[in-house]
């Protein structure tokens, strides 16, 4: 067998972050095997938009619970030079 190098963060858009809390997205299985593992980097443009579409669609506390959980999992880049 031979040794993988380690692998880097990963930057997320809004919808590939998203993807994995809606059931059976297909979205998230495409992505999952560059993703699973890594320290993601997520803009907070993409934490704003997601956010806001859970509001806007009416997700109930559980959920939202969940949403929060994983954008706080992520390492939110704000803007700068």
């Amino acid at each position: 067998m031979i040794a993988q190098p380690p692998r880097g963060p990963v930057v997320i858009d809004t919808d590939v972050f998203g993807a994995d809390l809606i059931p059976g997205s297909r979205l998230a299985q495409r992505y999952e095997p560059i993703i699973v593992g890594r320290p993601a980097f997520i803009s907070f443009q993409t934490a704003a938009e997601l956010r806001f579409g859970a509001q806007l669609r009416g997700w109930q506390q559980p959920r939202m619970l969940r949403l929060q959980a994983k954008i706080a999992m992520a390492e939110t880049v704000h803007t700068g030079p």
